[in-house]
């Protein structure tokens, strides 16, 4: 199977238990405790946060000929030597309609400067959405250590994440991993269309732990 067929086969199953699961409530009947645990799985989202950021960004080793490895001049012998390449833009967007207040919004960014000074990104491209992308705002440098206290969210009406990846079309943004903060409550056509990104997405979702993405993964935010 390819990746992508797996993944729908993932969001199949998935499906298929939250709907066994809903109806058991409806019923009043009880869920297993083990279809429970598969669902609603306890996981840090701090912790998911750092290694998809991580993953994501990670800079490979690369050989390059443009400066021969040094430790073998001297046998005269000329090999290539590795060339490193660091983290370069990561996108965050915050939903601002309402459900996401000032503690989790605090919380979120100061987990997202501590990974910042692991993988230290050239540049962050922060956007906060409702139905539109209503602030966009770029840190990059040492502007980076102080993104919670500099950062001025906007918006406040409706939420239709679709507007994300379609504004970071327009303006070409190109990240490499896109992490959005949301509640999972959406109008209109579910996550949207994310065709036009070829770059990761993690929804971190606070207190919904029903919501399935229809693309990317996802982790509960308690």
């Amino acid at each position: 199977m390819t990746r992508g067929e797996v993944e729908e086969l993932e969001r199949e199953i998935d499906s298929a238990l939250r709907e066994g699961s809903m109806l058991a409530g409806k019923m009043k009947g009880k869920v297993p405790r083990g279809i429970e645990e598969i669902l609603h799985p306890k996981v840090d989202w701090r912790e998911a946060l750092r290694e998809f950021i991580k993953t994501a960004t990670r800079g490979g080793d690369q050989s390059t000929w443009r400066r021969p490895n040094r430790r073998y001049l001297a046998s005269g012998i000329i090999m290539p030597s590795a060339e490193t390449h660091r983290a370069e833009c990561i996108a965050i967007g915050i939903d601002t309609s309402g459900s996401i207040g000032g503690p989790e919004l605090g919380r979120f960014l100061g987990e997202m400067k501590a990974i910042c000074d692991e993988v230290a990104p050239e540049k962050i491209e922060l956007m906060y959405w409702d139905s539109h992308v209503a602030g966009h705002e770029t840190y990059s440098g040492g502007e980076l250590q102080n993104i919670a206290s500099l950062t001025q969210p906007k918006g406040g009406g409706g939420t239709e994440p679709a507007c994300v990846p379609a504004y970071m079309q327009k303006m070409r943004i190109t990240p490499q991993c896109t992490v959005m903060l949301t509640d999972g409550y959406f109008y209109g056509d579910g996550c949207g269309d994310w065709s036009s990104s070829n770059a990761p997405v993690l929804w971190c979702v606070v207190g919904n732990k029903n919501f399935v993405p229809t693309v990317g993964q996802s982790v509960l935010v308690e």
